[in-house]
């Protein structure tokens, strides 16, 4: 019987609301989160891209940095004048040979670019062709001291003069430098200049060579071809502004004039072009080495796999859902299997997807990480450097103070002389000089510094190793030096105060001069008109030394109670000079305490590691173990926390010569593989300060957020499968 019930909707309007209902599913269940995977793999293959780019960066730039270290004059002629120098010391001085040998070294390099002197045994110049008597003259000064006699140096300097703008200077530098090609700072002739001598060589054999390099021949795009290996050239190159180029082979499909314009238009260092990744460093002012490599890739491969994966699942999903939503077929097997790989479908993309910003996030997490870690590693580090400056001032007070003590027994010249020698045997004073103002020199120390002095307290094996140090930087070492090193003390726990030098009296004649000005001009400054009586050496002083270091040294005059910094090439000292006055106010003494810089900042260095020893012990638990070293290439510089750091990080000096202010590097370290943050110190000037941080520390942290993620997702599931 029937109910006389009759449907008021019909099949064509229920089949397109099933449509719309289906289609809202494809939007929300299978659109939405497809979006977002697709989303997650674009971002996760821009990171991927971008990150293997700065890596590829940063190790083009690395390389650049040797490349233009390893081209640069000084470096590039240093080990074919030393394979010479041995191939010469000596021979016999037989005029023909030795102008074959030297003719044909030379004729290996553009005519004119260098002049070769070789000397014999007595400092006697060879007369090869192109000799000259000044540069004979200039061996002399440089193999041998200084001499007393006044006129004789200032005769002598006067010749060198012809040919090098500071004499004085470049035979100090030269001296110092023994064995090494250095720069004179002459922009065409006379530029470089290497210097070697076997003073064991004496009569009629070579003993010394002397090679003047003139700029003005040098061409810099030989020197960058002979400095490229072979397996180099594909990825590095150079160009100049005239279009003359030898760029990468990787870029043969670019011209030097396009890459030329790119850079002018667009003046930055590192940029992608042609598909390439391209790097450039100014060598000088004409050359641009270049630095190439393919811009990195994403498999396609795995790309489209990914694809025609997505591609049948999509083509399944919408097959089953289209037959269960809008045809509303009814199976009569296995529905609730059916039904469950519908679900699985829709639930699993999502997951996927999530899992695909998971692991972007995880990538920008450990980049963030990383960086953080550098800043605060920069910070720490400026933080110690700026620390020197606080500890200078101390000593300024402690000097101040050292003042007061000698004031206090002003009327005791003994007393005087014996608080000096206090000062000067702890090591805090490098040399100290008092002068009285009948200009008696009451007190005066050798100009050996305390870092030569200092060792006698050291075991015999770790003497050895500082001389091997010294060695390895290049050290001029004398026999004083040697014998100060391994002096076991004068029994008594203090150092041997070393012998005065033969040029010592040439520092005093200095030195009395300035004390002298400096009494006068604090006597006047307080209306005291007893003029200070002067000697015969004190007037002549002004042709002893050259006026830019005279002006330097006697600044101190006006100085008075504080530091004066008194620059040379490789050595900076800290002079201070003070007036001790009598009862009646009038100045009775003048001391100067002169300090190399090298012994503030190991003072100071020896502070901070001893903090850092005593937080390691005590406070570990609560502040992480800190690892930082301080590595310096002056001669005597102790380095910080082992005496031969600066060998371990040995590239990583050659690249600050480029004069990078701070960077980090990648590399191992006491076999483990860290990040090395270097900041070059702005006050310490004789110090590059690194932070090491492991890497297994960022990977630890990198490992616990990890693992929240991971069990976040393990969660996910579970509620899934449940």
């Amino acid at each position: 019987m029937s109910s006389g019930y009759k449907s008021s909707i019909s099949p064509k309007k229920d089949s397109g609301k099933r449509l719309i209902r289906w289609l809202l599913i494809i939007v929300l269940i299978w659109g939405i989160p497809s979006s977002i995977f697709w989303a997650g793999i674009n971002l996760y293959l821009k990171d991927r891209i971008k990150q293997k780019s700065q890596e590829i960066y940063s190790e083009l730039n690395y390389q650049l940095d040797n490349y233009i270290y390893n081209s640069s004059p000084e470096t590039f002629f240093q080990p074919g004048f030393n394979k010479l120098f041995a191939q010469l010391k000596g021979l016999p001085a037989n005029k023909v040979i030795l102008e074959r040998i030297v003719d044909e070294y030379k004729n290996t390099w553009p005519n004119q670019l260098m002049d070769i002197y070789l000397f014999n045994g007595k400092g006697k110049i060879l007369q090869l062709k192109g000799v000259k008597e000044e540069h004979e003259i200039f061996f002399k000064v440089i193999n041998s001291d200084f001499q007393a006699n006044v006129e004789i140096l200032r005769k002598d300097l006067e010749e060198i003069g012809n040919f090098l703008p500071y004499p004085g200077l470049s035979v100090n530098y030269t001296r110092e430098q023994k064995g090494k090609v250095i720069n004179l700072g002459n922009p065409d002739r006379y530029s470089y200049c290497y210097y070697n001598c076997d003073k064991s060589i004496n009569q009629e054999f070579i003993a010394g060579m002397l090679v003047f390099v003139h700029a003005e021949n040098i061409k810099n795009e030989r020197i960058l071809n002979l400095t490229l290996k072979e397996n180099q050239k594909k990825n590095f190159g150079f160009v100049n502004s005239d279009g003359e180029s030898n760029l990468p082979n990787v870029l043969k499909n670019l011209t030097a004039e396009e890459l030329l314009a790119y850079f002018q238009q667009y003046p930055v260092n590192q940029f992608q072009l042609n598909n390439h990744l391209i790097c450039l460093e100014r060598f000088d002012e004409y050359i641009l080495v270049v630095g190439a490599r393919e811009a990195p890739s994403v498999s396609s491969y795995i790309l489209w796999i990914i694809i025609i994966l997505f591609i049948i699942i999509s083509y399944f999903f919408l097959k089953l859902s289209y037959r269960i939503v809008v045809l509303e077929l009814r199976f009569q097997h296995n529905v609730r299997q059916r039904l469950s790989g519908l679900y699985a479908l829709c639930y699993a993309l999502p997951l996927m997807a999530a899992a695909f910003l998971a692991v972007q996030y995880m990538f920008e997490f450990k980049h963030s990480l990383t960086a953080e870690i550098k800043q605060k590693n920069y910070r720490r580090l400026a933080e110690i450097d700026s620390g020197f400056q606080r500890f200078i001032t101390s000593r300024l007070l402690q000097l101040r103070r050292f003042k007061k003590d000698l004031q206090g027994v002003v009327g005791d010249p003994e007393a005087i002389k014996e608080k000096a020698k206090d000062l000067y045997l702890n090591f805090d004073t490098d040399s100290i000089h008092i002068v009285s103002s009948a200009s008696k020199i009451i007190y005066t120390t050798d100009l050996l510094t305390a870092e030569i002095r200092r060792h006698f307290q050291e075991n015999d094996k770790q003497r050895q190793k500082i001389l091997e140090s010294w060695k390895a930087r290049h050290a001029k070492l004398s026999k004083n030096h040697i014998k100060m090193l391994f002096s076991q003390g004068d029994g008594k726990g203090n150092p041997v105060e070393p012998e005065i030098s033969k040029n010592h009296g040439s520092f005093l004649k200095l030195f009395e001069s300035t004390a002298i000005s400096a009494m006068d001009f604090y006597n006047r400054s307080r209306d005291i008109l007893k003029p200070i009586k002067r000697t015969g050496s004190s007037l002549v002083v002004d042709t002893i030394i050259e006026s830019n270091s005279q002006s330097l040294f006697q600044s101190a005059r006006t100085n008075i109670s504080r530091f004066t910094r008194i620059q040379g090439i490789n050595e900076i000292f800290l002079a201070y000079l003070d007036i001790l006055p009598g009862p009646s106010k009038e100045a009775w003494y003048a001391f100067t305490a002169l300090v190399d810089l090298v012994n503030y900042e190991r003072q100071y260095l020896e502070l901070l590691y001893s903090d850092l020893e005593f937080r390691s012990k005590i406070l570990n638990r609560i502040y992480p173990e800190e690892d930082i070293r301080a590595i310096s290439n002056h001669s005597f510089a102790p380095n910080f926390p082992t005496v031969l750091e600066f060998k371990k990080f040995k590239p990583i000096i050659k690249r600050t010569k480029n004069d990078f202010k701070t960077f980090t590097q990648q590399m191992k370290v006491d076999g483990r593989d860290c990040l090395v943050s270097v900041l070059k110190a702005a006050y310490m000037k004789h110090y590059i300060l690194l932070k090491v941080s492991p890497l297994n520390q960022i990977t630890e942290l990198y490992n616990e957020r990890l693992y929240l993620i991971l069990g976040l997702f393990i969660a996910i599931i579970i509620v899934g499968l449940a």
